[in-house]
């Protein structure tokens, strides 16, 4: 009797280490990609808040060239205001798209932890981490479909001035980039939530491993 009970306290010793291996390593794997995440979101959060001040100043660069050679403007040239913030604005989109498949890459990660059920990993909140992430993806999508809009109208527009319907066409980019500027600063918001998220759970997670 005492051999069969110390077959099964050894059975049992054996397989809580080997648990508790495997626990370890989801938590520590869930600490390195939320301090590689907070970093990407960091990044990505300050592009955003670029991308919205060179949104602000599309008008006043438009009306500057538009002073300096009234019909035309200066963005058929490849030069003045206009065309220094159009370019910089075609670089940030092509930040921000590399930049969601950053946050692509995350989101399928943190699932993929929470998913384990590991019981030292707090799985919950890496669901609520990877669902931000998911909504912060979506947001990347309207945004990057608002700003091809968006330059596909100003091109339409710079390459041929002047138009008859200045005011028109004016309106209608206006109203795509208020779009992009409504997205924008929801991305953000939605960013900084992340980023507690992250906080939170590494506060915790911290304590876990003591």
């Amino acid at each position: 009797m005492k051999r069969k009970w110390s077959t099964i306290f050894l059975f049992l010793s054996t397989l809580f280490v080997l648990t508790s291996c495997g626990m370890t390593q989801e938590l520590d794997e869930s600490l390195d990609l939320s301090k590689e995440l907070s970093s990407v979101i960091g990044q990505q959060e300050a592009l955003m808040k670029d991308l919205l001040k060179t949104v602000e100043k599309i008008q006043p660069s438009f009306e500057k060239d538009m002073d300096v050679k009234p019909d035309t403007g200066l963005f058929q040239d490849e030069e003045g205001d206009l065309y220094k913030n159009f370019t910089k604005r075609k670089e940030l989109l092509d930040e921000l798209t590399a930049g969601q498949k950053e946050v692509k890459k995350f989101q399928k990660e943190f699932k993929r932890i929470s998913n384990k059920k590991a019981v030292d990993v707090d799985n919950d909140k890496l669901q609520l981490i990877s669902s931000s992430l998911n909504i912060i993806h979506n947001n990347y999508d309207s945004l990057i479909l608002y700003m091809n809009t968006g330059f596909e109208q100003e091109e339409e527009l710079y390459n041929n001035l002047p138009v008859d319907n200045l005011e028109g066409q004016g309106s209608v980019i206006y109203r795509t980039y208020g779009s992009v500027t409504m997205v924008a600063e929801e991305s953000v918001s939605n960013m900084e939530y992340t980023a507690s998220l992250i906080k939170q759970y590494e506060k915790q997670a911290a304590t876990t491993k003591k």
